[in-house]
């Protein structure tokens, strides 16, 4: 019996060092476990930290794009209302040139019709000028018949009584 008592004496001691140094060795890993949390917990607390970071940052560049896309539709429709004003003034513009062609196809005819009236004139003047001197002659032909012919004929009424 004693030997029993011993051997449940040594499994009993055998039991609560086995405990104590199961148990130490458990504090040691979670002692490691503990420090390997905490620095994990540390690394995840500067990771949130560099992200809400990060997140100010982007929120802020969103801001300025989104300013900069504001002002890019602004731009936009202002070119879009210039190229509109552009084009009604192309249109205008077109319209006077065509009506400067017919202005000028007209302004060609018409000076095409001086031309030939101006010429007509020339030749009426010329043709009037030269009747004129055949008139002149003829008027002088003529005095100078009505001359001869009424001195003949006071001759021959001085001579016939």
């Amino acid at each position: 019996m004693q030997m029993i008592l011993i051997l449940l004496l040594g499994l009993g001691i055998g039991g609560v060092v086995a405990w104590l140094w199961a148990n130490a060795r458990s504090k040691s890993e979670l002692a490691t476990y503990k420090i390997q949390a905490e620095g994990d917990l540390r690394v995840a607390e500067t990771t949130i930290s560099d992200l809400r970071t990060n997140l100010a940052e982007s929120r802020s560049e969103l801001g300025a794009k989104n300013q900069e896309a504001s002002a890019l539709q602004q731009q936009l429709r202002a070119e879009g209302e210039q190229k509109a004003a552009a084009q009604a003034e192309l249109k205008q513009t077109q319209a006077s040139l065509e009506e400067l062609a017919s202005v000028r196809a007209h302004l060609s005819t018409e000076s095409q019709l001086r031309v030939a009236a101006e010429t007509k004139l020339k030749e009426t003047e010329t043709n009037l000028e030269e009747q004129r001197k055949l008139l002149g002659e003829a008027t002088v032909r003529l005095s100078d018949t009505f001359g001869s012919l009424s001195t003949e004929a006071l001759k021959s009424n001085n001579i016939s009584p």
